[in-house]
């Protein structure tokens, strides 16, 4: 059993599947075991290796630990989300109030016929 490896025309990584018999990789595949672990942010194929597609500026600008405190931006852009879906659970809750009511007195009506 093996992987094989496919990659796209620039030879980044598009995705994998385990194969049961050994085939021939085309050019933009590769065939490794099972169990071997390739291990990159962005795989990409080159000259029939799989190497890091990532220089080690874009490595480190992607780990960098994020801004403790977000920006008054990011703030207002999150509290407009968060108000905008609070409204419209407070919507459906009314809603489903006046639909229990609605349920209770007709309930009401036929037990008291």
């Amino acid at each position: 059993m093996k992987r094989l490896l496919t990659f796209d025309k620039d030879g980044f990584y598009i995705g994998e599947e385990i194969v049961l018999e050994v085939v021939e990789p085309d050019e933009n595949q590769y065939v490794a075991d099972v169990d071997e672990v390739i291990s990159f942010y962005n795989p990409k194929l080159v000259d029939g290796q799989v190497v890091e597609g990532l220089t080690e500026e874009e490595i480190d600008e992607s780990i960098k630990p994020l801004d403790k405190e977000p920006s008054q931006e990011n703030r207002i852009v999150w509290l407009e989300q968060e108000n905008k879906l609070l409204k419209l659970q407070n919507q459906a809750n009314a809603e489903r109030i006046e639909f229990m009511e609605n349920l209770i007195t007709e309930i009401a009506m036929k037990v008291y016929e």
